[in-house]
């Protein structure tokens, strides 16, 4: 039996680590993707000294270093935007797979604070109206024949436009 117990560590230390290797961090934000993105960048390279070793804005996704003592390891955060439950969210995802997921957990932290100090409080959630449906989510309804119009926006909130709404519009224009 004690010639089984080191055999048996060796197994348990290799899961344990196996799970540390597939930590990610999620999180939810209703800052504008641009908001996030120069925020983030900003952060990374500035604010914590990391190399950034790729970036791609448009993919939404950014590779850097993180420095851990003497030892560098490689991290990635990736951005996609998102609707949950009728909301529109920019979910940010952030892997240092050779650290412990509380480490992501504090980068997040500092990263959320940077952006509250930098653009105020986190804006509510944009509501998001399919086509199709009430403003309440709800169907709309439509009689035979005619076809869904889109409806004004109810508050100023709602007529936002962002960044990439605006892109869209001017290489629509340029075709």
């Amino acid at each position: 039996m004690q010639r089984l117990l080191p055999y048996a560590m060796v197994l348990v230390l290799g899961l344990l680590s196996a799970a540390t290797a597939e930590a990610r961090t999620d999180r939810m934000l209703t800052y504008r993707q641009g908001q996030i993105w120069t925020g983030l960048v900003r952060f990374l390279r500035v604010d914590q000294g990391y190399r950034i070793l790729e970036r791609d804005r448009e993919a939404g996704y950014l590779l850097f270093e993180y420095k851990d003592g003497g030892r560098d390891c490689s991290g990635s955060l990736e951005m996609v935007q998102v609707v949950e439950s009728g909301r529109q969210y920019i979910r940010a995802r952030l892997q240092i797979p050779s650290m412990p997921s509380y480490v992501e957990v504090v980068l997040f932290d500092k990263l959320e604070r940077k952006l509250k100090n930098e653009y105020g409080d986190p804006p509510p959630a944009a509501l998001v109206v399919l086509p199709g449906t009430g403003s309440d989510g709800s169907a709309a309804a439509v009689k035979p024949g005619e076809s869904a119009k889109k409806k004004a926006p109810e508050s100023e909130d709602d007529a936002e436009i962002d960044d990439d709404d605006l892109e869209d519009a001017v290489e629509e224009e340029d075709e």
